[in-house]
């Protein structure tokens, strides 16, 4: 699995291509999502001791919001083709 850049795209999504299957660049959003946030819980506990809560909560929803939505649009586009 090799992990490349292509030039001139404006997301984050267009610009990670995984070379296989497209299922594989879905996977491998969502496992980015689960680190990130774990990584955002991480440091709200060990550098601030909890002072972040509310930051935090919203971070990791507008995570699971965006992983949701790849995750169902990967659905809609593997029935159609």
């Amino acid at each position: 699995m090799d992990i490349y850049a292509e030039k001139g795209t404006y997301s984050l999504l267009y610009r990670i291509k995984v070379k296989g299957d497209k299922q594989m660049r879905v996977i491998l959003i969502l496992y980015i999502s689960i680190c990130l946030m774990q990584v955002i819980i991480l440091t709200n506990i060990t550098l601030f001791d909890g002072q972040w809560n509310g930051i935090t909560m919203w971070l990791c929803t507008a995570i699971f919001i965006f992983s949701s939505t790849v995750f169902s649009l990967s659905g809609k586009n593997k029935d159609k083709g």
